[in-house]
């Protein structure tokens, strides 16, 4: 069985929602704590964060993932729900949708990895050259990041100097690290493989044309929220993705890609107002 978790709940309306790399659900217990005063809520876990799994080395592309979640909904008996993404966890919901008309009405991707076909070819070229990707920014950071500390306090501090977290608060930052560290007898461990989140950033887009081929197969409504700075959502996917008239984007104003950490509330008005 496909590992998930679940959430204390109020609301009754399913939904399912897919994490980002790297970024595990608990990340997001500010924001999903927001959501299941009107959302029961199922998160499934990618393979970095299974008890056991296939090695990362073995991940060609992304559609590992999008299998995994269309197993986990067909073990859950996911139907008719509504789906949420952050980041990779927006590029599975929306392929899921495309594979399985059954799964989801309604869909909401926050600042989906979902690319422009000339950043999917260009990509392909580059990985002619292996040299080339290993030096990608994401790769490389996973690649070397540092997974052991002596105590929360040094993990905070260093995370709290990160440029990539200046505007989360310390609160939903301290929900971040409790999501990634765990505890041993005498330090905090990363608690998944840094390996894995680096082969994800590297196989990013190899089954992207999919979602372009596939396009004028989405019937149904879909949300999606990209941040004013540096967005992963860049122009040129927004033009082309907007051709479907059932597609809306809009933009969180002072916001980076990690603005379900920063903004988690007024993410949640937005979701709300969207589906209800």
């Amino acid at each position: 069985m496909i590992p998930f978790e679940k959430y204390k709940h109020n609301g009754n309306i399913k939904c399912s929602f897919i994490h980002g790399n790297g970024f595990p659900p608990l990340t997001y217990k500010s924001l999903l704590t927001e959501l299941t005063n009107t959302l029961d809520i199922t998160s499934m876990l990618l393979r970095p964060h299974w008890k056991t799994t296939t090695s990362p080395h073995k991940l060609d592309n992304w559609s590992l993932f999008v299998d995994d979640f269309i197993q986990h909904a067909k073990e859950q008996k996911i139907k008719n729900s509504i789906g949420i993404g952050h980041s990779i966890g927006g590029n599975i919901v929306l392929k899921a949708a495309m594979k399985n008309h059954e799964i989801f009405k309604s869909i909401v991707l926050l600042d989906p990895t979902i690319f422009a076909p000339s950043i999917i070819y260009t990509w392909k070229f580059l990985s002619l050259f292996p040299k080339v990707l290993e030096n990608f920014p994401l790769a490389k950071a996973a690649r070397y990041r540092k997974t052991s500390y002596i105590s929360k306090e040094e993990i905070f501090i260093s995370y709290r100097k990160k440029d990539i977290f200046k505007n989360i608060q310390d609160k939903q930052l301290n929900e971040y690290i409790d999501s990634i560290f765990i505890k041993s007898e005498s330090k905090y461990e990363l608690n998944f493989s840094k390996v894995w989140e680096e082969h994800i950033f590297l196989k990013s887009v190899y089954d992207d044309m999919y979602i372009w081929k596939n396009l004028y197969k989405i019937k149904i409504p879909i949300l999606i929220i990209k941040p004013d700075s540096n967005p992963v959502f860049r122009l040129n996917a927004v033009r082309k993705i907007s051709k479907n008239k059932n597609i809306k984007v809009i933009t969180l104003t002072d916001s980076s890609h990690l603005f379900p950490l920063e903004k988690y509330k007024e993410t949640t008005d937005i979701i709300s107002d969207f589906l209800f």
